[in-house]
């Protein structure tokens, strides 16, 4: 039976078409993977000086790098650009020449993860950045230029919109009903059929109203404003959801290409952060580009249920 849903906080609608849609598994990837070009990777060790200027690093000096960031040589956003203001970075998860953060061992996601927090400390700590968004895009379909993963980080004198709208719609929440819509979201959601995976700290749910088949919504349990927050532990169970999440993704439709991003609070505001996943098994056609809603044609029990092997 089709159903018209609306998100969790926004004003935004998915109409779940399941009768338009194929069985879950139907969405494996078919195409073989892009071959990677020949050439020198900038992001490998020994290639520091390939890069624009280091902006931060977990690990050591030189090439002993665990994690490192630096500015995007092509960037969206810059202080050099008076009608473009902000900052844009790059920021290399991993030594290892890998195409895949799923490849990676949960301990160097975390370290992955210390970088984010660093930049994102470091960067409000400075005048004129209110907001950050950091995001992953991995394979041809996402907007993938380099194979060596990696994500960027775009820090603004404002919230863009999606952040604006969520966090305008929370504030509302909080003062109408003195509590946490997404503390909510993950204690409800955390006994429903949309549930994927949890452990001690983190929840990974297919959202009521998600977007794309397979979409996951990964939620801190405790109240946390920022991916700060998180102590060393934290962010190891962080890494072991993602993980788990993006390699059980890879194993069911053979490394379909995806998005991620983590909304943040915007400095010196009340929040709850999150991470989204997007996996890019669907084209937006028409009718979503001319109304602003979305058709999945995978209802979320469906796409949670997959993900738990069930």
């Amino acid at each position: 039976m089709n159903e018209i849903r609306r998100d969790y906080l926004l004003d935004r609608y998915v109409i779940v078409a399941e009768n338009r849609g194929k069985r879950p598994y139907d969405y494996i990837q078919k195409a073989p993977p892009a071959k990677e070009k020949e050439g020198t990777c900038v992001f490998c060790p020994g290639n520091e000086h390939l890069t624009p200027p280091e902006t931060g690093r977990i690990g050591g000096k030189g090439s002993k790098w665990l994690a490192r960031a630096f500015y995007n040589k092509y960037p969206a956003v810059s202080p050099e650009f008076p009608k473009a203001l902000g900052r844009h970075e790059v920021l290399v998860e991993t030594p290892k020449h890998v195409a895949k953060m799923a490849a990676l061992p949960e301990e160097q996601i975390a370290i992955g993860l210390e970088l984010y927090a660093k930049r994102v400390h470091e960067l409000y700590a400075e005048k004129g950045v209110a907001c950050a968004l950091i995001f992953k895009n991995e394979g041809a379909a996402a907007g993938i230029s380099l194979t060596h993963t990696h994500s960027q980080l775009i820090a603004l004198a404002s919230a863009p919109r999606l952040v604006a709208e969520e966090l305008k719609q929370y504030g509302e929440y909080r003062r109408k009903e003195k509590a946490c819509p997404y503390c909510e979201v993950a204690e409800r959601e955390g006994k429903s059929a949309r549930k994927a995976f949890e452990n001690e700290e983190f929840l990974a749910i297919a959202p009521y109203a998600s977007r794309t088949p397979f979409e996951l919504l990964i939620l801190p349990k405790s109240h946390l404003a920022n991916i700060t927050e998180l102590g060393e532990e934290e962010r190891l169970l962080l890494a072991r959801i993602l993980k788990k999440s993006l390699a059980r993704l890879d194993k069911m439709l053979n490394g379909p290409a995806f998005n991620y991003y983590l909304h943040i609070q915007p400095k010196g505001k009340d929040f709850h952060f999150h991470m989204e996943l997007l996996p890019r098994l669907a084209i937006w056609a028409g009718f979503e580009l001319g109304s602003g809603m979305y058709i999945n044609p995978v209802a979320p029990e469906a796409a949670a249920k997959a993900y738990r092997g069930d």
